[in-house]
């Protein structure tokens, strides 16, 4: 009985490192450097080898082998009937409620088919439009998903990329970056991408903001992009095998905290990198950047463009690939506004048009539209990211006019943000009629991703802290939202309970 309950409290410590999903807007830690490095002392002290000081190479592989080993080493792990396999779980929900979604893409052959990745869930799959779902990462396969791409090229449609480790928030690690061949049924992780220690914050591949395929590379040629938490955009030329940095990246104690890149449909890259770096330092590599090539980067930051800045998130009309819009989490600069907690908040807003050449100076042009973001009276209304823990922007696919910008609320503009007015059409309730958790009818707060439907652009997807939801008219006076949580098992647990 003593070896029984040895395991059970080892599941029991294991469960405590995962975070239960609040229904209302999240709060997060403060993010400064201090408190990063001192918590990444905090994890090595919990996992190191008390005889060297060092975390184990390969420990998590080691893990998964003791516990398939276990049972033969322990006879009372096969006779007693209450601890059994993975196989032998019975999900207990809850079914219609999500969690945490950062990674969202439909099938560029079949817009009915979802793929879904939550950041403590793994990657799931719904093959009719949202109804039903599957899981399709193992268990034995780390779940913390945080971005997704398709390669959109003829004849590549099968091949996906999901990226791991989610920074910002309840601060998940990941494990490097998987491939799926099998059109998203199946995912393998690319070795090229995994090394250090799992837990440990040592590797660019721990934390990745972005996964970007090239839709114009050649045919012989598997481009793919990552942006990085270690300061760096890597780029593999032959599907995720060797991997270079191109922009930033490399071995410094000055890397940009924060990344983010985009690319049109002709193979231009756009690219953001903090100013804010490791070691409390100012980044070596900061600013917006333009690249043709993925490989040569020309910055194209505005000359007022704000000091200080973390998370800048990216924005490219479809309409018109050279217009786009940056949004950015800029501490001390841009729009002040505050929270609940009466926190001072800051935000920038800027709109690009490429001209010619390399983009820069004259050949591009930038408006400022920071006075425009969202500050009514109504507090929860007021543009809140969290620090840059939930930020998109993204423009209507036929509708240049039509712009979304998403924090803790989801807000349109209808005149591309050169007013001032806007509608709150997700994350809280749009009125002073609320129920005690402020919510949206039918929707939730902290929005990390929104896609479009191809065949109806009308119709948008979004994920957040409260998983996947629909609707069938984004433009609408007033939005309504569908959830597409049945099944979609990615809320987090952060205890479990023994019937004695």
């Amino acid at each position: 009985m003593r070896k029984i309950a040895t395991v059970l409290l080892a599941i029991c410590t294991v469960a405590t490192a995962y975070y239960f999903m609040d229904l209302s807007p999240e709060r997060k830690v403060d993010d400064q450097p201090e408190f990063s490095k001192k918590y990444q002392q905090w994890l090595h002290d919990r996992y190191k080898d008390p005889a060297t000081g060092e975390i184990p190479k390969n420990v998590r592989q080691l893990e998964l082998q003791f516990a398939r080993e276990m049972k033969n080493h322990n006879p009372n792990f096969v006779k007693n009937n209450r601890i059994q396999s993975l196989n032998t779980w019975t999900s207990r929900g809850p079914y219609y409620m999500g969690g945490r979604s950062r990674a969202l893409a439909l099938d560029i052959d079949d817009e009915n088919r979802i793929l879904a990745g939550g950041v403590d869930a793994g990657m799931w799959l719904s093959t009719d439009g949202g109804a039903n779902w599957n899981k399709t990462t193992t268990a034995t396969q780390l779940p913390s998903v945080t971005t997704i791409d398709q390669d959109k090229r003829p004849g590549k449609h099968n091949i996906w990329y999901h990226g791991t480790g989610e920074r910002l928030g309840s601060r998940v690690n990941g494990d490097g970056i998987y491939k799926s061949t099998d059109n998203g049924n199946s995912w393998f992780r690319l070795q090229s991408t995994v090394k250090g220690s799992i837990g440990l914050w040592d590797n660019p591949f721990d934390f990745v903001y972005r996964i970007r395929t090239n839709p114009n590379a050649p045919i012989d040629k598997d481009e793919v992009y990552a942006a990085t938490s270690i300061g760096g955009i890597y780029r593999s030329e032959d599907g995720g095998e060797v991997w270079e940095p191109v922009l930033g990246g490399g071995v410094s104690n000055s890397l940009s905290l924060y990344t983010d890149l985009e690319v049109t449909s002709k193979g231009v890259f756009y690219a953001t990198m903090s100013s804010s770096g490791t070691g409390r330092n100012t980044s070596l590599v900061k600013g917006i950047f333009r690249s043709t090539n993925g490989k040569d980067w020309t910055d194209i930051t505005p000359t007022n463009f704000p000091k200080n800045y973390n998370r800048v998130v990216i924005g490219i009309d479809p309409q018109n690939e050279n217009s786009m819009y940056f949004l950015g989490e800029t501490p001390e600069f841009g729009l002040k506004t505050t929270n609940s907690q009466k926190m001072d908040l800051w935000h920038s807003l800027f709109k690009y048009e490429y001209k010619s050449g390399d983009g820069s100076g004259e050949n591009g042009k930038w408006t400022e539209l920071t006075d425009n973001l969202p500050n009514p009276e109504l507090v929860r209304h007021q543009m809140n990211s969290q620090g840059g823990y939930d930020l998109l922007i993204k423009v209507h696919p036929i509708d240049s006019n039509v712009v979304y910008i998403g924090g803790v609320n989801l807000y349109r503009s209808d005149s591309g943000w050169k007013t001032k007015d806007f509608k709150v059409i997700g994350g809280t309730c749009p009125d002073n009629d609320c129920d005690y958790t402020y919510r949206y009818n039918n929707h939730h707060a902290d929005l990390h991703t929104m896609i479009f439907l191809p065949s109806n652009p009308n119709i948008a997807f979004t994920g957040s802290d409260g998983g996947i939801h629909k609707t069938l008219d984004n433009k609408a006076a007033s939005t309504e939202w569908i959830s597409l949580n049945n099944g979609y098992l990615t809320t987090q647990f952060y205890s479990l309970g023994i019937d004695h």
